[in-house]
């Protein structure tokens, strides 16, 4: 599924594009563009997830299990 909207982020409405994939029973992926600059990508196995985002200190991207 790809959706397009807003969200609003320090009182400011940004653009965002989503590309979610779903395989049942327990698999996700869900991959964001905030302001087509901020990606995000969230993934999840089973019990099992991990995140890749910026980390708030840096800027830089980072992986969250």
């Amino acid at each position: 599924m790809v959706a397009t909207g807003t969200t609003t982020i320090q009182n400011q409405s940004v653009p965002v594009e989503i590309e979610r994939v779903l395989v049942l029973p327990d698999k996700m992926r869900i991959d964001a563009t905030i302001a087509k600059q901020m990606k995000v990508v969230v993934s999840v196995d089973g019990a099992k997830g991990w995140e890749i985002s910026p980390d708030q200190k840096t800027g830089k991207s980072a992986v969250v299990e």
